[in-house]
């Protein structure tokens, strides 16, 4: 689901379009909308995002951080069967 977005957060951000930025934001939109995503750290990945072409290595690993954790939360849980 944030295949892309961690993909645009991993790339030279002189080679990423406002296009690609935009419909990044659009997935996290949707995620926070569809999962009740954390809205802080929600927030702060959007304002990454914003931010990319100016971003410094701490920054882009920060979004690739948060983005990790939000893929975890949103994540299906499976269930341990029981025999």
């Amino acid at each position: 689901m944030f295949s892309k977005i961690r993909k645009l957060l991993e790339a030279d951000p002189s080679e990423v379009t406002s296009d690609e930025i935009h419909q990044a934001k659009s997935i996290l939109y949707a995620a926070i909308e569809r999962y009740s995503m954390g809205a802080e750290l929600a927030r702060e990945l959007l304002h990454i995002l914003t931010m990319h072409a100016d971003l410094r290595a701490d920054e882009q690993r920060l979004g690739l951080q948060i983005l990790e954790e939000l893929s975890e939360n949103t994540s299906p849980k499976t269930k341990s069967s029981t025999v």
